[in-house]
């Protein structure tokens, strides 16, 4: 069955069954939601899989639910595309450049992608990163990794 893209307002979500077929689905096609897969349009599929990881363990930090980490990525998904009238809109070339290098730090150091490893070492690797102990030569990763928690508070909270 052909996977059907939604616009972005109906969140561009392509129900589970449809998405996936008769195909095997790897770690990184798996749905955000159960019963839905998001289609990244400025984001590849990977660094969807690595932005939702790294939101998913954020936002389960925060004493607050501010939304669901699929909603996030998608919206920041969306801003870096250009899809919205957003007033703050992130620079389209650091946002996956920080996801690339996350994402090969942990291959490098574990031999899995982050968003395959389980989230008690997603969150060593974030907190590694956050105190600068895990570097990387393209891109200050703290200064990133802070630049993309000010996206997952609320306009009013941050």
């Amino acid at each position: 069955m052909a996977v059907r893209e939604v616009r972005r307002e109906h969140l561009k979500l392509v129900p589970a069954d449809q998405a996936a077929g008769s195909k095997q689905v790897t770690p990184l096609e798996r749905p955000a939601d159960k019963d839905a897969s998001y289609v990244p349009h400025a984001l590849s599929v990977p660094q969807f899989a690595t932005l939702y990881a790294v939101l998913r363990r954020m936002i389960s930090r925060l004493h607050e639910a501010i939304a669901a980490p699929s909603h996030v990525a998608v919206e920041l998904d969306a801003d870096l595309a250009g899809d919205t009238d957003a007033v703050q809109v992130p620079d389209a070339t650091v946002y996956p450049l920080g996801l690339d290098e996350l994402d090969e730090l942990a291959r490098s150091r574990t031999g899995y992608a982050f968003a395959d490893l389980t989230p008690e070492l997603q969150d060593v690797v974030l907190d590694m990163v956050a105190a600068g102990d895990l570097t990387t030569g393209k891109l200050d990763l703290a200064l990133w990794l802070e630049e993309l928690r000010s996206h997952t508070r609320k306009p009013d909270a941050a």
